[in-house]
C-alpha cells in the first residue's frame, strides 16, 4: 500500500474507511463475472491434474465462546476500479498475521482493464448498513499471474492483507478464521456464503448448501459447480466443508467465481490446490 504524499499512514487508512459513506455503499454495483456462452469459455491449456489426497493448509481458528447465528467469518467487500464503486464478498482465514481475507481474483484485479482495485475494504458480518465488527482497509492485494495475464478461472483467487479496524483489532481476533483445505474431495456437503444483489439487495448475507459437481462442459476448467441462485455481489464468498454454524469453524475449499448465463441457478468456483491458493497463501499470509 502506497501512502499518498502529505498524509500519514493512519490518515490514509481513515480516508479509505471514510470514503465508504452510505451513499457510496448504496451506489456500488457487483463486479459480475458472467460467462455468456459456455462454448466461448477460453481453454486455459491446463494439463490434466492428477488426483491428490486432501491436505489441510491451515486449520480453523476458533474464537472462545463463539455462538452466533450469523457468520462472522464472511463479509462484504467494497472497492473501486477506475472510479466506479463495486461490491464483492470475502472470508477470514486462519493465518500467522491474523489479517488475511480471501476473495475472488477479479475482486482485487480487473483483467479487462489490467488495473488493481483501490479503496478496498472488508466488513465482516455486514447487515443492512451495520458494521458490528468494524471496517478493515487493505494493505496488500494479491492474486495469481494466471488470472492477471490469462483470465484463467482456475486461478480466480485473491488474497488481501488488511489493516486493523478502527479499534486496532485484527480481523481474525474479532471474526475467527476458517481453515483451508487443498485438493479436497469435491462431492462433499458444502456451504457457500455471499452478499448477492439479487437477494435482499445484498444487504444481508445469503447462503447455499449442497454437493458440488465437477463440470465437464467448460474447456480447461478443473473447478467445481454448486447449485446456487446467488448472483452478482456474491463473488469471492467462501465455499466451506465441515461447516459448524455454532462454532463458525470449517475448511474453505473454493470461492464464488462466476456464473454461466445459459445455466441459471449454478455457481462455479476454482478448486483450491497448491498451485492456486496454496502458493498464494504461503507467499503472503505472514506478512
Amino acid at each position: 500500500m502506497i501512502v499518498p504524499r502529505g498524509q500519514t499512514r493512519d490518515e490514509y487508512l481513515k480516508s479509505i474507511v471514510d470514503y465508504w459513506t452510505p451513499e457510496r455503499r448504496a451506489s456500488a454495483i457487483p463486479l459480475d463475472t458472467i460467462v455468456r456462452d459456455e462454448k466461448d469459455f477460453v481453454d486455459s491449456n491446463n494439463e490434466p491434474r492428477a488426483e491428490r489426497a486432501a491436505t489441510v493448509l491451515t486449520p480453523s481458528a476458533l474464537l472462545p465462546g463463539m455462538i452466533s447465528t450469523k457468520p462472522k467469518i464472511a463479509g462484504k467487500v467494497y472497492f473501486t476500479v477506475s472510479g466506479q464503486n463495486y461490491i464483492c464478498s470475502g472470508s477470514v482465514v486462519n493465518s500467522e498475521s491474523r489479517d488475511v481475507v480471501l476473495t475472488a481474483g477479479h475482486c482485487v484485479f480487473d483483467y479487462e482493464r489490467q488495473v488493481w482495485a483501490s479503496l478496498w475494504v472488508f466488513v465482516p458480518e455486514y447487515a443492512i448498513g451495520s458494521r458490528p465488527l468494524g471496517t478493515f482497509a487493505f494493505r496488500k492485494l494479491a492474486t495469481k499471474s494466471q488470472w492477471m495475464n490469462s483470465r484463467d478461472f482456475n486461478n480466480d483467487v485473491g488474497l488481501v492483507l488488511v489493516n486493523p479496524n478502527e479499534k486496532g483489532q485484527h480481523v481474525q481476533d474479532v471474526a475467527g478464521g476458517l481453515g483451508i483445505t487443498l485438493d479436497s474431495q469435491k462431492n462433499l456437503r458444502t456451504t457457500s456464503f455471499g452478499y448477492p444483489k439479487n437477494m435482499n439487495s445484498g444487504e444481508t448475507v445469503s447462503n447455499c448448501v449442497g454437493t458440488p459437481l465437477s463440470p465437464t462442459f467448460l474447456a480447461g476448467f478443473t473447478g467445481v459447480q454448486l447449485s446456487c441462485a446467488m448472483t452478482g455481489g456474491s463473488s469471492g464468498g467462501p465455499w466451506i466443508q465441515q461447516y459448524d454454524a455454532n462454532s463458525q469453524t470449517g475448511q474453505q475449499v473454493s470461492v464464488n467465481s462466476f456464473i454461466v448465463s445459459n445455466r441459471p441457478n449454478n455457481m462455479f468456483g476454482p478448486h483450491f490446490t497448491e498451485s492456486n491458493i496454496g502458493s498464494l497463501y504461503r507467499a503472503h499470509q505472514d506478512q
